[in-house]
């Protein structure tokens, strides 16, 4: 009862399906200027119905302590830290606790897995214990697969066959949510909502210069079953991370097409320019 309790409030009410802002990356990538103003965060996850942030436990402790109005927002504390300078960054460690979680009073944590790396068996070893301890508790999880590069493979194919491998190991071993990349059609978006009955949510990735490929994406993962999406650098790091959002909402929640949201973007670029031109004279 606990845990559907806090799944509902990661989940909306009028769409069932969800957005998550990770804002992790500072462990990993250091300061970036997109998640340096936190208060700019909150109120945009609020502003644009995003169910939850995601971050680890200095950042949501600072946001809590500093009094930013939360209504309506709730936080995933994220368990998983490498940095760029590691002689193995893709090899995350557990830095925080179900327990931890429990004592910040937010939804639930989430956890980093990559597959074919060296360290993979470390990483789902430990994502087995964090979902034991948190089903004891119940915390829901959600585990962020990522599937490295090297097990790609040459074929569009191999890789989303890794993606649902993904799916299914996440779903196995206990998570609640799971995040994936784009596995490359909406057939294979298909084979990797069913390989296991959970919630999956498309991965935003690295930054992109193409946003009509993105929304396109994420427009296709959502025809194809999956429940939301968890981006981050392509929503904080873009120039106009607001808009970056309504886009997302409008596809996710309100189940707008393609071709509508991308004019929308189209024709309010403009508008920003026409109204950065007036300003300049």
């Amino acid at each position: 009862m606990v845990k559907a309790h806090r799944l509902n409030r990661l989940i909306d009410s009028k769409s069932n399906r969800s957005i998550f802002l990770p804002i992790d990356h500072g462990t990993s990538l250091g300061p970036l200027q997109g998640i340096r103003p936190l208060h700019k965060l909150v109120n945009l996850s609020i502003e644009h119905n995003i169910q939850a942030i995601i971050a680890h436990q200095g950042v949501i402790q600072k946001i809590i302590s500093s009094g930013i109005n939360t209504k309506g927002l709730e936080f995933l504390l994220h368990v998983s830290c490498s940095t760029s300078m590691s002689s193995d960054p893709l090899h995350k460690q557990v830095v925080s606790s179900v327990e931890h979680c429990l004592r910040l009073g937010v939804a639930g944590i989430s956890v980093h897995v990559n597959l074919g790396v060296e360290k993979e068996y470390e990483m789902v070893r430990d994502l087995g214990s964090l979902c034991r301890k948190a089903y004891e508790w119940g915390v829901p999880v959600l585990t962020m697969i990522n599937v490295h590069e090297k097990t790609v493979g040459s074929t569009h194919k191999e890789f989303a066959k890794n993606v649902s491998h993904g799916v299914r190991l996440a779903g196995e071993l206990g998570s609640d949510f799971v995040k994936v990349q784009y596995p490359g059609s909406f057939e294979h978006v298909l084979d990797a909502v069913t390989a296991f009955d959970l919630p999956v949510l498309l991965s935003g990735g690295e930054n992109v210069s193409n946003h009509r490929e993105l929304f396109s994406q994420v427009k296709t993962a959502i025809d194809a079953g999956m429940q939301g999406a968890c981006i981050g650098r392509n929503v904080f790091d873009d120039e106009n991370p607001e808009l970056i959002s309504h886009c997302l909402n409008e596809i996710i929640h309100q189940d707008k097409q393609l071709d509508e949201v991308w004019n929308y973007y189209e024709a309010t670029k403009v508008k920003q320019k026409e109204a950065e031109l007036i300003n300049i004279r």
